[in-house]
């Protein structure tokens, strides 16, 4: 938890320099028509993890997701300049750190297969060549480990969960029909539950660690509108 809210701080404080740079440079002004309707973005940046799994039977422990690079694409289409509605895909393949906190020992044990789909209300502040906006959703989460040699074609290993997600983003025009697009994202994940969902080569089992799982991203994708 507490990488996690060390991570939205900084995605937090790189996204006012950005926006305050660019808006000390060219004042923001409201707009009634958006710049596109449709949006088209690809994405990449850097994905925050925290504690994913713990194992039932042996207290203290823990695996970790590791931070890691990502990537993506989101489509948006925009009823005004000021609301518009996106869906998103981002795919993430952090290490796993096997955490025991008896032995004081860390490893990485194996990967995480994760990929999220998201449908978001946009709320944004705009004008004819930027914009300020606020995304807030939902949609799944898919976690497929292979941590301690888990066979990834067990279909116990192969989970989806509901998420929740808002993120702060600001998006300029460069030419024509396209631009760049900055943003932080936080994600919170419902996982919970006593039941195992997966052994490792050593019969160990693990359950998820708490009720929700929570993640941060900071991204910059290229925009195209059409």
């Amino acid at each position: 938890m507490t990488l996690v809210v060390r991570a939205s701080s900084r995605c937090v404080a790189t996204l006012a320099f950005i926006a305050g740079a660019a808006l000390g440079a060219s004042p923001l002004r409201a707009q009634d028509e958006p710049h596109s309707r449709w949006e088209l973005t690809g994405f990449g940046g850097y994905y925050f993890g925290s504690t994913l799994y713990s194992v039932a039977a042996t207290k203290g422990i823990i695996v970790k997701a590791r931070n890691k690079l990502t990537g993506g694409a989101r489509l948006t289409y925009y009823l005004s300049s000021g609301f518009g509605v996106e869906a998103s895909y981002t795919r993430i393949t952090p290490g796993a750190t096997l955490v025991d906190s008896a032995a004081g020992t860390e490893q990485n044990d194996g990967s995480i297969n994760i990929d999220q789909a998201d449908l978001d209300l946009i709320f944004a502040y705009s004008s004819p060549i930027e914009a300020l906006y606020l995304a807030i959703g939902g949609g799944v989460t898919v976690f497929e480990p292979e941590v301690g040699g888990t066979n990834p074609a067990n279909p116990e290993s192969h989970d989806t969960r509901f998420a929740a997600n808002a993120a702060l983003g600001y998006k300029r025009w460069l030419s024509g029909p396209i631009g760049f697009r900055v943003e932080g994202r936080l994600r919170a994940t419902r996982t919970g539950g006593s039941e195992a969902l997966f052994s490792d080569s050593g019969g160990r089992e693990y359950t998820y660690r708490r009720g929700v799982y929570t993640s941060g991203e900071l991204t910059l994708g290229v925009m195209v509108g059409f």
